[in-house]
């Protein structure tokens, strides 16, 4: 009883806590702030979490986890190479949109504040092995390079997680999934007319 008492404490702190971070980042978070939300006091914080930094390392670890299984998903998926890196960042973008635990992992892993994961680390191994693989399948046409679209697919999924958490509240026209969408429609078919 009294574990599960705990545990359950635990959980609702790592709750909070990745609203405030996600929010507000490592040096803005508040750790009143972080009790009142949870609806716990702050000894019983300090009691879980001696620092914010262990609470942002425990953070970042469930955001890794829920990361992790995810993307093994994505990955393993029944389609061609570069089909699952798109499916891969959709992922990411769903995760990154419906899970705060996630963006507060992100943003955390950013900053570089707290020693953990690297989460942009924990799925750009199965970006790099994907898009070695459509190489070798000859998916990629031949003057693109994997490292450029490795590039590429870092700075869409970075801005895609800062674009949801400035628009986080506000009106969208489509959702975040909908809109990574609509760019690798883009940028599969071109943009530029070919034809003079």
């Amino acid at each position: 009883m009294r574990q599960e008492r705990a545990a359950r404490t635990r959980s609702s702190l790592i709750r909070a806590a990745a609203a405030e971070f996600d929010r507000h980042g490592f040096a803005g978070a508040s750790l009143s702030r972080i009790s009142g939300t949870a609806e716990i006091s702050t000894g019983a914080l300090t009691f879980h979490f001696a620092t914010k930094g262990e609470l942002a390392a425990a953070v970042q670890q469930q955001g890794g986890l829920v990361t992790t299984r995810s993307v093994r998903r994505a990955a393993a998926a029944p389609e061609p190479a570069v089909q699952r890196v798109i499916s891969l960042t959709l992922t990411l973008a769903a995760l990154l949109q419906d899970e705060t635990v996630v963006r507060a992992a992100a943003r955390l892993s950013r900053e570089a504040v707290v020693t953990g994961p690297d989460w942009t680390g924990l799925w750009m191994p199965y970006v790099s092995d994907l898009l070695a693989a459509a190489v070798r399948d000859g998916q990629l046409r031949p003057h693109v390079s994997s490292e450029t679209v490795s590039a590429f697919v870092v700075h869409l999924v970075t801005g895609l997680e800062e674009g949801i958490r400035t628009q986080a509240g506000g009106p969208h026209a489509v959702g975040a999934v909908e809109e990574l969408r609509n760019i690798w429609d883009l940028v599969m078919t071109g943009i530029a007319r070919t034809d003079g």
